[in-house]
């Protein structure tokens, strides 16, 4: 386990064991309790399925790996991950605006 401090990497995140908002994909050790109970699978272009998750997940793929197709239900998805994160509303509320989203830009698997 890290440090207080200390930066540890996880799942291709930025991960500090420091209590810190998350703003962009990056997750702390107090993260970990965020997971969804079951995780969203999504196929972005001809690649193979991805576990998505966690709203820091979500967060990362709808930032980085997003595919052109946007809508309404993506920027909905963007914001609802981040306040999952920083504890302003439950996880799964997340979770289901981020399926939402996969399903309107046609990636969940």
């Amino acid at each position: 386990m890290a440090r207080s401090g200390a930066m540890r990497h996880s799942r291709g995140h930025r991960a500090y064991s420091m209590g810190r908002k998350i703003m962009d994909g990056d997750r702390t050790t107090r993260e970990v309790d965020r997971e969804w109970h079951v995780p969203v699978m999504i196929r972005i272009g001809y690649g193979a399925s991805e576990t998505v998750r966690s709203p820091a997940d979500a967060v990362g793929y709808l930032t980085r790996r997003w595919p052109m197709e946007r809508g309404r239900h993506f920027e909905n998805a963007k914001r609802k991950c981040v306040a999952a994160l920083n504890r302003q509303i439950p996880s799964e509320v997340a979770r289901e605006e981020f399926i939402a989203a996969a399903i309107e830009s046609y990636v969940l698997a």
